[in-house]
């Protein structure tokens, strides 16, 4: 029933967190070792990529959100356009008013999925 419910508006399946106290199986497959790196492009703009070590599941998504009302009543998230996988890697250009960006993985194991979402980070 969830699942119809989710596929007709186009949603998905909820994600697994592998960073519970409580060990979840297959949890240690699931990607490590995220490392953030920024870059200012020459049109003033941001491009962030995130690293990681791979340990036994691939990545099946990536995807990036950004703000540009950070902290106020009604803050909303957008996604970003383009976000693009690479080997080890999920990289995104961000908008020239973004104040906060977040990255989120999605690894596919047994047909379980957990994500990876790492804490929204202040644009510097």
């Amino acid at each position: 029933m969830q699942r119809d419910n989710l596929q007709v508006v186009n949603a998905s399946m909820p994600s697994l967190n592998p960073h519970l106290k409580k060990k979840l199986k297959n949890s240690d497959k699931t990607p490590s070792n995220f490392k953030l790196k920024t870059k200012k492009t020459d049109v003033g703009r941001y491009k962030v990529t995130a690293r990681f070590k791979e340990n036994g599941a691939k990545v099946t998504r990536g995807s990036d959100y950004y703000t540009d009302n950070e902290g106020e009543k009604y803050e909303e998230w957008h996604p970003v356009p383009d976000s693009k996988i690479g080997e080890l890697t999920v990289t995104a250009v961000l908008p020239k008013c973004t104040t906060h960006y977040v990255f989120n993985v999605l690894i596919n194991i047994e047909s379980r999925g957990f994500i990876y979402l790492n804490f929204p980070l202040m644009r510097k």
